[in-house]
């Protein structure tokens, strides 16, 4: 039963109570007077009950929110912690780093390794270049010694030939028309 039930019969019973009163019912009205302050009393039985339970709910629901502070406090410091872990893993590898790289001298060291390797690369690349140029410079002057040798040999037929009794002016005129005749026909007859 609940507290207001509880007050509910209470007035009930005062009202009967009152009523047997009214009819003279002396034996009535006092088992009425009986029943109202049992009803009281589990009246306020169930408001004391009632006023710990409230209290008991004010301390839950403070708890509760201490619990969630200290819960976002711990997920704070996880994150904080790790945050603080991976910082101090990659400072790790950056010191192995420097110590592998400059033995130990410092990070200069290896800013220094790597602009030598970049410099020894140009100057490879540029070396590189020098020979490709020689290689065709080379290529054309043996291109020029071919030629040259083409153009000896050709003059030693020359020669051998103005020796064998070489042709005069008027006869390579005239070998020139017939060769000029004998293309033109052949053109002729292939069209």
């Amino acid at each position: 039963m609940h507290e207001f039930e509880a007050r509910a019969r209470e007035l009930e019973w005062e009202g009967r109570a009152l009523l047997a009163m009214r009819e003279q019912r002396s034996d009535l009205a006092q088992g009425a007077a009986l029943e109202k302050l049992q009803a009281a009393e589990e009246a306020e039985q169930h408001e004391s009950k009632l006023g710990v339970m409230r209290q008991q709910t004010r301390q839950l629901k403070t708890q509760w929110a201490e619990m969630k502070q200290r819960l976002e406090d711990l997920e704070r410091d996880a994150s904080l912690k790790a945050a603080r872990l991976q910082t101090a893993r990659v400072q790790d590898k950056i010191m192995n780093t420097i110590e592998n790289s400059s033995d130990g001298v410092g990070g200069s060291n290896a800013f220094d390794k790597i602009e030598d390797e970049i410099q020894r690369l140009e100057a490879k690349s540029a070396a590189r270049g020098e020979l490709v140029g020689k290689r065709q410079e080379l290529g054309e002057q043996f291109a020029g010694l071919e030629r040259s040798q083409r153009a000896q040999a050709l003059l030693l037929q020359l020669q051998k030939k103005s020796a064998a009794g070489a042709p005069t002016r008027s006869q390579i005129a005239v070998t020139g028309v017939e060769d000029a005749e004998l293309v033109e026909t052949r053109t002729l007859k292939n069209g």
